[in-house]
């Protein structure tokens, strides 16, 4: 007990070094957490801000729907920051006056994130969440404050811990273990980024899934699917408007959309697309229409085809499209190596102005949906879009047009590490362009700031005047 009352008079100044560095800390994560919460998945629309009145946003703004359990998850989300932000203020305010400061620093920021959401689909700004939001800071906030006796004896114990029980060899331990545990993951990641889990008993089905649950209203001309990676080159060709695909030597199987009852491989590679119920019309501009009554699917599976991609872990695939509506949720299936709503290969659909991919891989399961792959503004106008979907082991690419306008989503370990979380694996888990930066980061603070603490953590055991 001695030792553990010698231990209380560095509390003032180890508290307060204490809590403004971890304050610091949690600033930046709650900061970060909040606006990859709500404005994920980064889908930027583009409004006519021109036709927006302020009546018709206040209108938005005032009548959007809230759920219970989004405005419990705002109260949540915001905490931190005041709990965080209240720790940064410390004693150099009044608390009227610095939760006056905590309370406009919560409003503004949430403003700011609603305000973005006129700008982010599947995203509409209320006031509830605003309101829910400020009062979550203030919470945080309010706990800090009332907190104080508890956290004062909670660092005189840690102290004491730290001090009598935290050797450096034990500390040595742990961060060689996370360290090793990173380093695990990393490998495991990567040498399960394969297709070695793919059905070879699956059809190829083009505007439905294969029980006809997601129909997909749009429509299609070609579709041409190669069993490797096209190479810089061969992208070049394919994405020429001058260029015949039907030349190239690179697809494994290649269908030529045109009127008729059947649509065969041209390189004899698959079986035969078939219509499903019944044969629509040609469009007037030779596009095939597709919709919940008229689909396509070959009659029997598509073995050759997929285990040409299964044995590679590659795949190409092109196909020209244009939506017929613009808010298709399901996604809506546009071509998919499918069984039914929960067994598929790979799935490519439409969920509003999103293209959706569904990759199977060991890491993503059977529905391969965690996590999904989102590409933002693909369907944007009713207009046909040549579209070049390649995947090489490590990148996924769309192409849209031309080889100027393309997107790439990494399949690394630093983007696909919080897929493995149990707060993340229990929900739909979509990774985007733009959101796969700020798992980036997330996951490199993981990787290098907590050895880093644990290494400072080891100086200060040898050294503890440099603290105190």
């Amino acid at each position: 007990m001695n030792d553990y009352r010698n231990s209380s008079h560095k509390l003032n100044k180890l508290r307060k070094f204490l809590l403004k560095y971890w304050a610091f800390i949690g600033l930046t994560s709650s900061s970060m957490l909040i606006v990859l919460v709500c404005l994920s998945p980064f889908d930027i629309i583009y409004p006519d801000i021109s036709s927006l009145s302020i009546s018709d946003i206040l209108h938005e703004f005032l009548n959007s729907a809230v759920s219970v359990d989004d405005l419990s998850a705002n109260i949540l989300l915001f905490l931190p920051l005041g709990f965080s932000l209240s720790g940064i203020l410390g004693d150099r305010y009044e608390k009227i006056r610095k939760f006056i400061i905590i309370f406009f620093t919560c409003t503004t920021l949430s403003l700011a994130m609603e305000m973005s959401q006129f700008f982010i689909g599947m995203r509409s700004p209320s006031i509830l969440d605003l309101i829910m939001n400020s009062f979550g800071g203030l919470l945080g906030a309010t706990l800090l404050s009332f907190s104080g006796t508890f956290s004062s004896k909670v660092l005189v114990l840690g102290v004491y811990i730290q001090e009598h029980y935290i050797t450096p060899k034990k500390l040595t331990f742990i961060a060689i273990a996370y360290i090793g545990l990173l380093v695990f993951l990393t490998v495991s990641i990567q040498r399960t980024n394969n297709f070695s889990n793919w059905d070879q008993s699956f059809p190829l089905v083009v505007g439905n899934e294969s029980t006809g649950d997601r129909p997909w209203h749009g429509r299609i001309s070609q579709l041409y699917i190669a069993g490797r990676s096209l190479s810089k080159s061969e992208i070049h060709q394919a994405l020429d408007s001058c260029c015949s695909l039907e030349k190239m030597n690179t697809w494994t199987s290649f269908y030529e959309l045109t009127n008729g009852a059947r649509f065969p491989d041209r390189n004899g590679y698959s079986p035969d697309l078939v219509w499903h119920d019944h044969n629509p019309q040609m469009a007037p501009n030779r596009m095939l229409p597709i919709n919940q009554k008229a689909w396509l699917l070959t009659q029997e599976p598509a073995t050759r085809l997929i285990s040409a991609i299964r044995q590679s872990s590659q795949f190409s695939l092109m196909l020209t499209v244009s939506t017929n509506d613009h808010q298709q949720f399901g996604p809506a299936r546009i071509v998919s190596f499918s069984k039914d709503l929960f067994q598929r290969n790979l799935t490519i659909g439409q969920e509003q102005g999103r293209l959706i991919v569904r990759l199977r891989t060991p890491w993503s399961g059977i529905e391969g949906r965690n996590p999904e792959f989102a590409f933002p503004g693909v369907f944007k106008d009713d207009q046909p879009h040549r579209l070049l979907l390649t995947f090489d082991h490590t990148r996924l690419k769309l192409y849209i047009d031309s080889v100027e306008k393309f997107y790439t989503i990494r399949l690394s370990t630093d983007v696909l590490f919080f897929r493995f979380l149990p707060a993340v694996g229990v929900r739909n888990f979509q990774i985007t362009p733009i959101n796969q930066w700020f798992l980036r980061v997330a996951f490199y603070f993981l990787s290098f700031f907590l050895p880093a603490m644990m290494t400072i953590l080891i100086i200060r055991n040898n050294h503890q005047k440099s603290y105190i």
